[in-house]
């Protein structure tokens, strides 16, 4: 997967998360953990804010770098990271469970990587179903008439969202 900033900003590739979806086994005795890996494909430095997601998953290796509020990438470089799922902390009578780390760099939509949990006998396709709908909206995909209203309101429209969106919540 490749975060692209949004046609009010640039529409250059910025960041790769290789790979794009973390799947975990819900059955016991499956790969406790897993590797991503966030690399800087831009030519300039890129100051990222990366959010985990918490519980069940836990920062196996990498954690020292987002300690940091944060992190700077330089072209090329990479974040690696191992991802641990702790599955006795995976709430009671749940098969399947998806949560997002969230990579936000400023003037850009945000970019995020799934972490999937699910039994080993469960489908591609229904995997797919189960992220779609348990992605949050502030992640989705734009539509066209709001990418062509911030378009039309300059690069800050959508920090001027954010923020409107951030004081609804509160």
């Amino acid at each position: 997967q490749v975060c692209r900033c949004a046609p009010m900003a640039s529409s250059g590739k910025l960041i790769e998360a290789v790979p794009s979806r973390l799947r975990f086994s819900s059955n016991p005795g499956g790969a406790a953990a897993r590797s991503l890996i966030l690399r800087n494909i831009a030519v300039g430095e890129l100051p990222l804010r990366i959010e985990f997601p918490g519980r069940p998953f836990k920062l196996v290796h990498g954690g020292e770098r987002l300690a940091d509020e944060v992190v700077r990438l330089q072209p090329g470089e990479t974040l690696p990271l191992r991802i641990g799922l702790e599955r006795e902390l995976i709430p009671a009578g749940e098969s399947m469970l998806c949560k997002f780390l969230v990579v936000r760099i400023d003037m850009c939509l945000p970019f995020s990587v799934e972490f999937v949990v699910a039994p080993d006998d469960t489908p591609k396709d229904d995997v797919l179903r189960f992220v779609q709908r348990s992605l949050p909206p502030e992640l989705a995909q734009p539509s066209f008439a709001a990418t062509a209203a911030a378009t039309r309101l300059g690069p800050r429209a959508s920090s001027i969202e954010a923020a409107a969106d951030h004081r609804e919540e509160a």
